[in-house]
């Protein structure tokens, strides 16, 4: 009868309704559904990966053992990513009482707020659990460092969830500050060992390199929680010094740029003086070829031209008979001639008389046949 056909009709849209449940998964996202305040299911959605028999998110091809290391399966791995046509849709057989499990989740984030990165408070009712790597921000504050100096530490930590169940009901609440809070004395422990300058200048493969096998970041979060800590991952994003430090390491910084600056300043000028030096010795061989010139006489000779050295010649006959004239004055001092010696050799030493009046002197002392000749340089 067509009212029986109606009934049972009615029956399984009842039945559908009360015992078939649905759900959407985010891409790179997991979702805990639970019944009775049990966990029943635990469906991801993240292309290439998948859940093995102990709940851990894993590549196609591999699974993990009871250290959470990757094994191969030896399962054949799919040249292209398997996408369905359900996308993130999820279907089960359930009761009315199962239900998506919510949370609420507090952490920070890095963001570009008008051209500068600063960190972003968030605090929201989560129902799904990001698988995908994610980079959180902490600060710690007095940080103790191996030279006694106590900065402010930023940092920014790399990590995701490899265990949705694990990480949502065996860490403590709000797993994204339980992590972090179980890496600060870790942290703090490591900077003690280093001094403000090395801390300056630490990198995120350096300080995996020094704390990745660590107990709480292999053991604690990654088998007994289910948080990966992403290798060099770990970074440091800004250091606030104390205001003396700052100040003396402006001062440094200062004092360092000037003594480059003099390095480079001498440097130029040993090279000035070197090809200063090349050509006045280029100059007096050459005036030494030409006019037949001591090498003493020709570098005075050359000095004198470019100014080093100022000059009072006196050209006359009959060297014996000027007693007493100035020749030449170097530096302000003024070399007399006295008689020659039986060597032919004439003695020179140092007098200082006005140069002017020697000149005039000499002009009224001799007559005529004697030549005068006055020849300033400088």
């Amino acid at each position: 009868m067509w009212w029986i056909e109606i009934m049972g009709i009615a029956i399984a849209a009842i039945l559908i309704k009360l015992f078939m449940r649905y759900t959407y998964v985010q891409e790179g996202t997991a979702k805990i559904i639970i019944r009775w305040g049990g966990v029943v299911k635990v469906f991801i959605q993240w292309t290439d990966y998948r859940l093995d028999e102990r709940g851990n998110v894993v590549p196609i091809g591999y699974k993990m053992d009871e250290k959470c290391n990757l094994v191969p399966t030896g399962e054949r791995i799919p040249e292209k990513p398997k996408r369905p046509w359900y996308g993130g849709l999820r279907v089960w057989i359930g009761t009315p009482f199962d239900k998506v499990y919510k949370f609420k989740l507090r952490w920070h984030s890095i963001e570009e707020v008008e051209g500068k990165r600063i960190p972003v408070f968030h605090e929201e009712m989560k129902d799904c659990i990001m698988l995908r790597p994610d980079r959180y921000w902490i600060k710690m504050l007095r940080v103790e460092t191996k030279d006694g100096m106590f900065p402010d530490i930023e940092w920014l930590i790399g990590m995701r969830c490899i265990n949705p169940e694990k990480t949502i009901f065996k860490s403590p609440h709000n797993w994204v500050e339980s992590a972090l809070t179980q890496l600060e004395p870790l942290l703090r422990q490591y900077i003690y060992t280093k001094t403000i300058e090395e801390v300056l200048k630490l990198k995120g493969e350096e300080i995996w390199k020094d704390i990745g096998d660590d107990r709480v970041i292999q053991e604690v979060l990654r088998n007994e929680w289910g948080i990966q800590i992403d290798p060099n991952e770990i970074a440091i994003f800004n250091v606030d010094l104390p205001s003396g430090y700052q100040e003396a390491l402006a001062r440094q910084k200062q004092i360092e740029l000037e003594t480059k600056a003099r390095i480079a300043a001498e440097a130029q000028e040993r090279e000035a003086e070197k090809i200063e030096l090349q050509h006045v010795g280029d100059r007096a061989i050459e005036l030494r070829d030409a006019v037949r010139l001591s090498p003493k006489d020709a570098i005075e000779v050359v000095q004198t031209e470019r100014g080093k050295v100022t000059k009072h010649i006196i050209e006359y006959k009959g060297l014996e008979k000027l007693r007493g004239v100035a020749l030449i004055s170097i530096g302000g001092e003024i070399l007399t001639t006295r008689r020659p010696r039986a060597g032919g050799k004439v003695k020179k030493e140092t007098e200082k008389p006005e140069i002017d009046e020697k000149i005039k002197e000499a002009k009224r002392t001799y007559k005529e046949g004697e030549t005068f000749k006055t020849l300033k340089k400088g």
